[in-house]
């Protein structure tokens, strides 16, 4: 267990931590299971963070270091996922033709304009939030971004038909990385709102699951790039869920 989670540690941060060099692919696989609870890592960091600034920011530059924390903790790895998701899903190219912009390591302007976007409206969406659910906000959002990256490769093929490495997850991952994956972050969403918790993750799980399907259906699978970009757009979503919420109550 305390491998396969130092796995998914390495994979998705930049986090030092020892493990495995040489991960078989069945190691990678199961270790999606624990992709929610890297993301709560991430949130516990980004919420100690907001702890210690808070009593001498104001929301507006406190929300922007917060946002460039999450950047520099993941590396990048899934903005870059989802500027290159833009790329392909806006050239008006088939999937033959998708392929290769999103492999092409120079940004194009769509992928520029879905990053700079994915950024501001997280930085207007925490500035929203009320000082009292932000620790909160912090916790869920990047759980739930990680989270849907197991929904996505455990429900939907591999993309592009030949080898690759989300490739290994779409074949690995399946029923039991899922269900441990959304127990825990349904168990950690109680803990954290309480029994209001449970009605959020209703709602984000339906989110995730329409984010997922309809990029799965665009380019007929999921990739890596594809996972990135699903990440990002429930981490908006669940901002802007809270945000609305707010609005409310």
């Amino acid at each position: 267990m305390l491998m396969r989670f130092a796995l998914a540690v390495q994979f998705l941060t930049r986090l030092p931590c020892p493990g495995p060099q040489e991960p078989t692919a069945d190691d990678l696989a199961h270790s999606m299971a624990y992709y929610p609870s890297v993301g709560l890592l991430l949130g516990f960091i980004l919420s100690l963070e907001y702890l210690l600034l808070s009593w001498c920011l104001p929301e507006e530059p406190l929300a922007l270091i917060l946002i460039l924390t999450l950047v520099l903790l993941t590396g990048n790895l899934h903005l870059d996922g989802l500027m290159d998701t833009a790329d392909g899903l806006f050239s008006g190219r088939d999937l033959a033709g998708m392929r290769p912009i999103m492999k092409d390591s120079r940004m194009g302007a769509h992928g520029v304009t879905a990053g700079v976007g994915a950024l501001l409206l997280k930085y207007v969406l925490l500035a929203s939030l009320a000082p009292s659910s932000m620790v909160p906000a912090l916790l869920s959002t990047p759980m739930m971004g990680r989270w849907v990256m197991v929904y996505s490769v455990a429900r939907h093929p591999y993309a592009w038909g030949d080898g690759g490495l989300a490739k290994v997850f779409t074949d690995g991952v399946g029923l039991r990385e899922l269900s441990w994956a959304s127990l825990s972050a349904a168990a950690a969403l109680l803990i954290i709102w309480g029994t209001m918790g449970l009605g959020l993750f209703a709602l984000w799980l339906f989110l995730g699951a329409a984010i997922a399907g309809w990029l799965a259906r665009r380019f007929g699978g999921v990739s890596g790039d594809i996972c990135g970009a699903a990440g990002e757009l429930v981490e908006i979503g669940v901002l802007l869920s809270l945000v609305v919420i707010g609005r409310l109550i």
